[in-house]
This record gives C-alpha cells, structure tokens and sequence, in this order.
C-alpha cells in the first residue's frame, strides 16, 4: 500500500492504556515524545507485509530547510515472545546534518 493515511494508524496501547510520555523531559524539543491519554504519542499501522509507526513530537524533527529530518535519532524497540524465545528488534531512523 501507499503510505498510509491518518486514519490507518492505530495508537500502541500498553495494559489497557495509550502509550504517552511526558512533556520537556529530552532536549532538544524535536527529540522529546510527547503524548497523553487523549492524544497518544505512539502509533502504528500494517499492510500485511510492512509496518509503519507515527511518534508524536513536540516540535518539527526536520532540518531548517525542510530537506531531511534534524541530526538526531528516533527508535521503536520490538520486544515480543514467539514460541518460548524472547525476540527484540530495534528500528531507528537517523537525521543527517545539511550544511
């Protein structure tokens, strides 16, 4: 599928409730998740063969010329039991610097 839209992603919940982070706890802003119970800071969406996630932040991760995203990292952790082992998976997008 194309990327998906809005309203195909789905907020990650955690024992019963939406995954949230508090607000001004990582600097710079664009590095700082940030979510509550109303508006979720984790989402993700599957087409049956990618997975795609959404991290809501407080600020725009992309570089001043709006080319790429800001010389930081931003990372999901997939921690999962599949037949009795412990699987984990880390996925990262990096920002490059542009000068």
């Amino acid at each position: 599928m194309a990327f998906p839209s809005n309203n195909q992603f789905t907020p990650f919940i955690i024992n019963g409730s939406h995954v949230f982070d508090v607000l001004g706890d990582e600097s710079p802003t664009d590095t700082n998740l940030v979510g509550n119970s109303s508006f979720p800071a984790v989402f993700f969406a599957y087409d049956g063969t990618n997975i795609y996630f959404r991290l809501r932040l407080n600020s725009d991760p992309r570089n001043c010329k709006l080319t790429a995203f800001d010389n930081f990292a931003w990372g999901v952790l997939i921690n999962t039991r599949v037949r009795q082992a412990l699987m984990i998976g880390y996925l990262m997008l990096t920002g490059c610097k542009i000068i």
